[in-house]
Order: C-alpha cells, then structure tokens, then sequence
C-alpha cells in the first residue's frame, strides 16, 4: 500500500448501524492497509466492529493524503454524509483519492 502513509479516511457503511444511525466513519492512520485490516478483523473502532458483528457491508470511499489529526478533526467538524461520494450533494474530487478495499480471499485490494 505504497504512498498511502499518513491518511485520513471515510468509511461508507451501506446501512445505518443501530440506534446511532451512524453511517460513516472518518478516521487518521500513518498505514491504512492495517488499520483497513483492523476494522475488517473487528479490532478498529467500535463502529466497525458494530458494523462486521451485525454484519453491515462497508468500503473506504475517500482518502485525503499528507494528513494529520487536525485534519482529523475538521473532517469530522464538516461530516461524513458531507464528504461521502455516496451520500452527498457536494462530489468534490479535488485532493481525493478513491481507495477500492474490497478484499479479496486472503489480501486487501487497493
């Protein structure tokens, strides 16, 4: 997962989870191929986690490159429904990279 190093990321989920009617997920990783790995595995955020047990399909739909947590921060001040390729009125492509994490039998696919 070359170049793909300090990140901030969204995850669409394809169904609200729960009683939160969370359905997106914006995190900051310094490697997104492990921590994509841990959600999948359940041992990422509790959201995720939710996510895999109920067993809600997800996908990262958006990767911002060069970033830190107060990026992060005002990521998650905008939100995801705002930034997601999916859900919002707003597609901006600038800065974005789309990421596919559909795994395959044993590997992450990017």
């Amino acid at each position: 997962m070359e170049g793909y190093k300090n990140v901030c990321y969204l995850i669409h989920f394809d169904k609200p989870i729960g009683g939160s009617k969370a359905q997106h997920y914006i995190g900051f990783t310094t490697d997104l191929e492990k921590r994509v790995a841990s959600h999948r595995a359940t041992t990422g955020s509790g959201l995720t986690g939710r996510a895999n047990f109920l067993g809600i399909s997800w996908k990262v739909v958006r990767v911002w490159r060069d970033a830190d947590t107060n990026s992060e921060k005002a990521l998650k001040r905008f939100g995801g429904v705002n930034l997601c390729p999916i859900c919002s009125k707003y597609r901006r492509r600038s800065s974005l990279v789309e990421v596919n994490t559909e795994r395959s039998e044993n590997e992450m696919v990017y």
